[in-house]
């Protein structure tokens, strides 16, 4: 009996690990965004990753969008491409980010007409910070 505990949960990790393989990344109908983020609480750049902020920010919200009714653990159907975010502290403290995303079964314009609704928005950021959206502005066929 537990031999066959051992070959199923082997076969099951198996499987778990091998699911993200089978994923490759996207750039086709990518939505290029300019956001401008305000924090709620100053932050410094030195000591918060702001890459993983912002990537989680705009990839979450995407991802909640895409699948509103789908809890996904470590897979998901959005696409960051390149780096991820970049971004520029302003002397006001709030920060230019500059991000590519797609999504799957999503064209470009509707990525695109969804991140820019997040303009005005209040997003929760893994810090804890929130952030405000003061702007979104996309394109698509860069």
């Amino acid at each position: 009996m537990l031999g066959k505990l051992f070959v199923a949960l082997t076969i099951a990790a198996s499987t778990v690990v091998a699911l993200p393989s089978t994923f490759t990344r996207r750039t086709d109908d990518l939505a290029t965004c300019h956001y401008v983020f305000v924090p709620g609480v100053p932050v410094d750049p030195a000591t918060t990753n702001l890459v993983a902020e912002f990537n989680y920010i705009t990839g979450r919200s995407l991802a909640v969008a895409v699948t509103p009714n789908v809890i996904r653990v470590c897979i998901t159907p959005v696409f960051n491409v390149g780096p991820g975010s970049t971004f520029v502290e302003n002397a006001d403290g709030s920060f230019d980010v500059d991000n590519g995303l797609s999504a799957d079964g999503w064209t470009c314009a509707q990525t695109a007409a969804f991140m820019e609704s997040l303009a005005g928005s209040n997003q929760l950021g893994p810090s804890g910070v929130t952030w405000l959206i003061q702007s979104s502005e996309c394109t698509c066929g860069n």
